[in-house]
């Protein structure tokens, strides 16, 4: 499993993989610090290891970075053709991160195996768009609303009701330490 974008649901992702027994690795930050571990949710270690690295190595790749100047189509022709042909994508970052048309072309031509986007460069998509559109049985594409289930729905009312009754009672919530 290679992640790329390490943070909250990146971690998570990578405690899921590994209750898998998968090999787990992250990519450098890009042009950050390119420290050589990092670690998941449990404290587990995970090697960070530099993008073409990760790409050519993963069997699959799922993305959870910001989308930024930097990761716009951070994954596009090139880099999708660094991947294994039995490797899948999976995109729940931002659509612009994956370049739309080389990943239909990956799919078509099987460099690579599979896609799975919850997210899309256009959001709410025309109807023409080209993942909406394309009917290849290797994509997968669901609406970006997984937050939405009544069950987060609902911890998002408990959260907001510990932060008033914490704010009533003078207290400090979700402080974030220098």
């Amino acid at each position: 499993m290679g992640i790329i974008g390490l943070g909250v649901l990146g971690r998570k992702v990578a405690d899921i993989a590994k209750a898998f027994d998968m090999r787990v690795l992250a990519c450098e930050r890009l042009g950050g610090n390119t420290t050589t571990l990092a670690s998941n949710s449990h404290g587990d270690h995970i090697e960070r290891v530099p993008l073409d690295d990760l790409l050519q190595t993963v069997d699959v790749l799922s993305i959870h970075c910001p989308l930024t100047p930097r990761t716009d189509s951070l994954i596009s022709t090139r880099e999708l053709s660094l991947m294994k042909s039995s490797a899948l994508v999976i995109n729940t970052a931002r659509g612009a991160i994956v370049d739309s048309s080389a990943l239909i072309n990956a799919l078509e031509t099987g460099e690579i195996s599979g896609a799975g986007v919850d997210v899309l460069n256009l959001e709410p998509p025309t109807s023409d768009h080209p993942l909406i559109t394309t009917k290849l049985p290797t994509l997968i594409v669901t609406p970006h609303n997984a937050w939405a289930s009544i069950e987060s729905r609902q911890r998002l009312v408990h959260q907001l009701a510990d932060m008033l009754d914490a704010w009533q009672n003078g207290e400090p919530c979700n402080v974030v330490n220098p």
